[in-house]
């Protein structure tokens, strides 16, 4: 589904958006995407325990 997502809504926004907002803008709203979404991996990932294995039971 996730495939789906980003293959039909991803091209659709932007095709919607480029004649609202310059490519540069939507590069650094793509660009902050981005690092909120590194954020919260890297933060859930220090909340797993800095790479602990967890319990198979």
């Amino acid at each position: 589904m996730l495939f789906g997502i980003r293959g039909t809504v991803g091209p659709l926004l932007s095709t919607g958006l480029s004649g609202h907002l310059t490519l540069s803008w939507m590069l650094l709203f793509a660009s902050a995407c981005g690092w909120i979404g590194t954020l919260l991996f890297a933060g859930g990932m220090l909340r797993r325990g800095r790479g602990e294995p967890e319990s198979a039971g």
